[in-house]
């Protein structure tokens, strides 16, 4: 698997836009994310001449080799499960000193900027942060099925992985789950 992106028209580019936040809507993650660290059996990094050598110009300045799990002859099935707690160590400072730069004629906020004249004494200032943060779960389960024939000219790998997390800030994005098939054929010469 190489990193290459496979469509260049979603690449980002800011010649023709105002502003440098044209591209706020492209995902550049790489090919990596979509690996089950699970099913990585080596990871080998080469640098300079070596990679060059094996992989061509693209990796002139190095590469990273992930080598996933194999089936066995004996097979079986794999599982494991692991979960996690995410708390936050702080709640962010708020700025109770200075009020709205504007206010409206009926009231509301004109504009959203912190930087106005100073709040009068006894305004009631209300703590919205406690109740919104809360403690962030990530549950990961792996589930794994593998074999090979008894001269290893066939094997397989299935295995499957699903993430469910929730952040400590509410409404965050759950992820989802990756599965990864592996399997192999050997020639027989005749």
């Amino acid at each position: 698997m190489d990193n290459r992106t496979l469509n260049t028209g979603v690449l980002a580019s800011d010649a023709n836009s105002n502003t440098a936040l044209s591209n706020r809507t492209v995902d550049f993650t790489n090919r990596a994310a979509d690996l089950n660290p699970d099913d990585i059996e080596t990871l080998t990094v080469l640098k300079g001449p070596e990679a060059a050598a094996l992989y061509g110009i693209d990796a002139a300045n190095g590469a990273i080799v992930i080598t996933t799990k194999r089936g066995k002859s004996g097979g079986g099935v794999e599982y494991s499960s692991t979960f996690r707690l995410e708390t936050t160590r702080a709640t962010p400072q708020l700025q109770r000193v200075y009020g709205p730069t504007t206010i409206a004629g009926d009231g509301t906020l004109s504009s959203f900027f912190y930087f106005g004249a100073p709040y009068a004494p006894g305004t009631t200032f209300y703590d919205n942060i406690d109740g919104f943060l809360r403690t962030g779960t990530t549950a990961t389960t792996n589930l794994s099925f593998s074999g090979a024939s008894t001269d290893n000219r066939i094997n397989y790998r299935l295995s499957t992985a699903v993430d469910k997390q929730s952040g400590v800030v509410p409404s965050s994005i759950t992820r989802g789950s990756t599965s990864l098939p592996r399997r192999k054929r050997k020639s027989v010469a005749g």
